[in-house]
């Protein structure tokens, strides 16, 4: 898309954040997103990890998630003015000063699955097939390498975690979102088209 008008430019210089849960898809929806849109791809926990040169896991470790949104709000705030597809942490949405960015330098796609889902696609880590075809074409980190899933040793367990977190963030997710996407029984690839359709018609 040309970004010829002013309304165009004026949309083009917001960024687009993908928003949810952890296993929702964002690293995988994310990327064909911005390769359909012509966008830079971003991924905040990379930009996170390659400031500090640790891994998220090390840093929750050793330094506790105080430090950690501290530092993905930083993050947030350091991105430049031309617009990207930039995904976001599952926990982003509970610490103010980066809420205050998503509201004002972009809109906010909350891509939407159940407990249920999002267990399934974290416990098999993305490569298992189920019934579900979002489930078989995800890659998701393991529940290994991520900090809130620490302890947990059954789906069952893991379910139960996402649920009460879930609860927690449901509504803020649903504050900031300018479209929300239901990501179940869908491919990668139609997520990213149905938002990418959202998007192009915002810039019209």
């Amino acid at each position: 898309m040309r970004r010829g008008s002013t309304s165009q430019q004026r949309r083009w210089d917001r960024h687009l954040f993908l928003i949810g849960m952890m296993g929702a898809g964002k690293s995988t929806v994310g990327p064909l997103l911005a390769n359909q849109l012509g966008l830079q791809w971003i991924d905040l926990d990379q930009i996170v990890e390659e400031k500090t040169g640790q891994s998220i896991g090390e840093l929750w470790r050793y330094s506790g998630e105080v430090l950690f949104r501290r530092l993905e709000a930083e993050a947030l705030e350091s991105l430049g003015g031309e617009a990207c597809v930039v995904g976001c942490g599952g926990g982003v949405v509970t610490y103010e000063r980066s809420k205050e960015v998503l509201a004002n330098r972009g809109h906010c796609v909350y891509l939407r699955a159940s407990p249920e889902e999002l267990a399934a696609r974290i416990w098999r880590g993305g490569g298992a097939e189920t019934e579900k075809s979002f489930s078989h074409n995800f890659e998701t980190k393991a529940v290994e390498s991520r900090p809130l899933l620490l302890g947990v040793s059954s789906e069952e367990e893991l379910k139960a975690r996402l649920s009460e977190l879930l609860s927690a963030r449901e509504h803020l997710y649903e504050d900031l979102a300018n479209f929300v996407v239901d990501t179940e029984n869908r491919s990668p690839q139609e997520v990213a088209k149905s938002i990418a359709e959202w998007w192009e018609q915002k810039c019209r």
